[in-house]
């Protein structure tokens, strides 16, 4: 199905245009290499981000996720200083439109619609907050536990992504009006002081929940179990995608010339999925950093700890083994064998 519309961030729904897609990647590569003609490149890459808008198969994805798309085709397809360059594009649109915004506006919505559900990042800005707070001077210079630090938001933006793409995939299989109640029934689990997020979701809130949209709508039991197995797994891969995302902005964020407040940060001995899939996602993303000289912020500090990570049958062995492949590679993270401080 081709792609027709667009969501802004205001709400509206507008024309697709792919033009304005190869523009925008054309503007990163003339600042990249100003005597070059990319515009055919530009061209090639800008349907390639469309060719993956239609296998996702939303008819009206947002501005947000189709930037999101363009970075990982750069960083995939080579192109690293071009997506560094689009990402210094998109930070400066955005601190304009925050200048013009007014206060009422750049508050977060008290409601929870569709719109509210695609347009939630809390991973993203609890990491750019976190960002920030080192690159203006006033973080700690120890931050011991960040897979813990972060675990709560990865827990909330899998929720935002699970609920997502419940809410698609029960509109294609059963209609419009059981994907609404499953998104009232989220909208009151949160009211009522609920767990509506978890990663992964418990097999008790599922059954509740498939419980409440059969009983509000009698819909098959088959068919919203069905959904929600295949929104689990979608708002796995989303969460995964967002964090390494999100992790390349914050080592690219410090590393931009004249950061020279030094921090450091603890991790590896979280057990939690959440707190797991940030180790994960900052491994992967210093290892694939693009830059060849040494990561120099923050100073990353993996905990290798007896009964967590240090022998085979340890829960967190696989990302010790990811944490030395990426010292191999980029001489980070150091490797302390103590508890963090």
């Amino acid at each position: 199905m081709g792609i027709s519309v667009i969501k802004k961030r205001d709400g509206r729904i507008v024309p697709f245009d792919v033009q304005k897609i190869t523009e925008a990647i054309e503007k990163s590569f003339r600042a990249t290499e100003p005597e070059r003609e990319n515009y055919e490149l530009s061209t090639s890459l800008a349907l390639e981000v469309y060719t993956l808008l239609e296998l996702e198969d939303d008819p009206a994805p947002t501005v947000e996720h189709v930037q999101d798309l363009v970075e990982q085709v750069l960083m995939r397809e080579g192109y690293s200083q071009t997506a560094k360059n689009y990402i210094l594009y998109r930070e400066a649109r955005s601190r304009a439109r925050q200048g013009v915004l007014s206060p009422a506006r750049r508050e977060a919505p008290a409601s929870l619609e569709v719109s509210d559900l695609l347009r939630g990042q809390a991973l993203t800005e609890d990491v750019r907050r976190l960002a920030a707070s080192i690159l203006d001077g006033t973080c700690p210079t120890q931050v011991p536990a960040l897979d813990s630090l972060l675990a709560p938001a990865v827990t909330a933006q899998y929720g935002v992504c699970y609920r997502r793409s419940l809410h698609r995939t029960l509109e294609l299989l059963a209609g419009r009006l059981v994907a609404e109640s499953a998104l009232q029934y989220y909208a009151d689990t949160i009211a009522a002081g609920g767990t509506a997020a978890e990663l992964p979701l418990s097999a008790a809130y599922l059954e509740r929940e498939a419980d409440l949209i059969c009983g509000t709508v009698g819909c098959d039991r088959d068919t919203v179990q069905s959904a929600q197995r295949h929104a689990a797994a979608y708002a796995l891969q989303d969460i995964q995608r967002i964090g390494e995302h999100a992790m390349s902005q914050f080592l690219f964020s410090l590393n931009a010339p004249g950061c020279a407040y030094v921090v450091s940060v603890h991790y590896g001995a979280d057990l939690s999925p959440a707190g797991r899939l940030v180790t994960r996602s900052l491994l992967l993303a210093s290892s694939q950093s693009p830059e060849q000289k040494p990561l120099s912020h923050p100073v990353q500090v993996f905990h290798a700890l007896s009964g967590v990570s240090r022998e085979p049958d340890d829960p967190n062995y696989d990302l010790y083994q990811l944490a030395r492949q990426c010292a191999a590679i980029r001489l980070v993270p150091d490797f302390s064998f103590q508890p963090a401080p």
